[in-house]
């Protein structure tokens, strides 16, 4: 592992701060319901050694752990048990569990080593051993947390033992297997959770790698056309009876270009689709494809909005003012031809190894033939956008076009917002107040 995942060798704890909060957040989410069930067990244990207690320790012994156990033991565990289910101790899980097991030991198994010394003095060690094993298997505290409780248990197993006066060798057999047991279970918890925390790694960089897929399927495709796409669906093919079509093309570009390097000619070209592109994001638009130094987005398409002819007049006029900037900026006399109009379309993906959301049918055509037959710096609009358009917008005639393949058609100049609150919207209801200059 490098970088950012790079871990601690001696506490396996990642050496990025948010990393470690990021693992210690996922393994409290999957060791949630184990946990719980852990601590209900401990409960159930808890009890059964009241029962126990009465075969293993003196009357008066017996009697006083009744109380341990009820008294501390059993509410400790409950409460425990109580905080998983707050979100911040959820956060901090391992902390929560630790600091309440911590409590337990010192408040129920150094007393309970104390006021009521098992006997034989071997039930020490089955005691003591239950619970380092409970530590590591069934609360998977981590190699640091867990080696730190463990400890705990040595020194309050040493202490009862010298406490006592405890001699013979059932102590030597006590100590032998008690420090054994932790030295198994601290390099087994030191294994496990690195096993853990590569898997968390690995999990993590898998997600990263679909991220970049996702975002780059979707500087292909639609967000709703690649869920489809991921969903299962095939083939993708839609008639939508309203999309609004925009074609654009920088007039002046080719000239420059043959005075540029590739990369500066790439490089300018870039600057302004990268605008273009802002553009289209803002006004909740699909940009289709770009050939050469021609650009064409659309509106209503794959999601459908009532205004949607609006906003990409509103682009449209953008675009304008950015090529201008842009020009002025570069030093180069730069102007753009945009052509707009609206109508059924047929849209789909096609390819297999290369995907591409395109649109097909006379609605594109004619959008087309109206950038190409349009003038210089000027938005030209067909009679249907027209239409759509003149309550929000200043539109000037034309006159009439001969349109290749088309014929004759009577076209608009889309000058700027109209000023003031507009007096219908496309469908022909009054629009609100706030329809005002761009």
């Amino acid at each position: 592992m490098e970088g950012s995942y790079e871990l601690n060798r001696f506490t396996l704890w990642f050496r990025d701060p948010s990393i470690e909060r990021d693992y210690q957040v996922a393994w409290g989410r999957r060791a949630l319901k184990p946990l719980r069930w852990s601590m209900a067990l401990a409960v159930f244990v808890m009890l059964q050694g009241i029962v126990t207690d009465r075969y293993l320790a003196t009357a008066e012994a017996a009697a006083r752990m009744v109380w341990i156990r009820v008294g501390i033991g059993i509410p400790l565990l409950l409460a425990i048990f109580a905080l998983t289910w707050l979100p911040a101790a959820q956060r901090r899980l391992q902390d929560t569990v630790t600091a309440g097991l911590f409590l337990l030991l010192l408040t129920l198994m150094l007393p309970s080593l104390i006021y009521a010394p098992p006997s034989p003095p071997i039930v020490i060690l089955g005691s003591t051993q239950l619970i380092l094993v409970s530590t590591f298997v069934l609360f998977s505290l981590g190699f640091v947390r867990s080696t730190m409780f463990a400890l705990g248990v040595l020194a309050g197993t040493h202490f009862a033992v010298h406490y006592h006066h405890m001699t013979g060798p059932d102590v030597f057999g006590i100590f032998f297997m008690q420090h054994l047991t932790t030295l198994v279970c601290t390099v087994g918890g030191y294994l496990t959770e690195r096993r853990d925390r590569q898997l968390f790694v690995d999990e993590r960089l898998l997600a990263e790698e679909r991220d970049v897929s996702e975002r780059l399927l979707l500087n292909i495709l639609p967000g709703s056309i690649a869920r489809r796409l991921k969903g299962g669906a095939e083939t993708i093919a839609d008639a939508i009876h309203d999309v609004g079509v925009l074609f654009s093309d920088i007039v002046g570009f080719t000239g420059m270009s043959a005075r540029l390097s590739p990369e500066e000619t790439v490089r300018r070209l870039n600057e302004m689709f990268t605008t273009f592109d802002a553009l289209a994001a803002r006004h909740g638009l699909e940009k289709i494809k770009t050939i050469g130094d021609a650009y064409m987005v659309i509106s209503g398409a794959p999601e459908t909005r009532e205004d949607h002819l609006m906003h990409l007049a509103d682009m449209a006029l953008e675009m304008q003012r950015s090529v201008v900037e842009v020009g002025q900026r570069l030093g180069e006399p730069l102007g753009i031809r945009i052509g707009i109009h609206a109508g059924p379309v047929v849209a789909g993906v096609i390819g297999k190894r290369k995907f591409s959301y395109d649109l097909w049918g006379d609605t594109v055509n004619t959008a087309s033939r109206m950038e190409s037959h349009g003038i210089e710096g000027g938005i030209q609009v067909s009679d249907v956008v027209q239409a759509r358009l003149q309550g929000h917008f200043v539109l000037e005639e034309r006159g009439t076009v001969e349109i290749k393949g088309k014929g004759p058609m009577r076209t608009w100049l889309l000058k700027g917002r109209r000023q003031g609150p507009a007096t219908t919207t496309e469908s022909g209801e009054r629009a609100p107040p706030s329809a005002q200059p761009v």
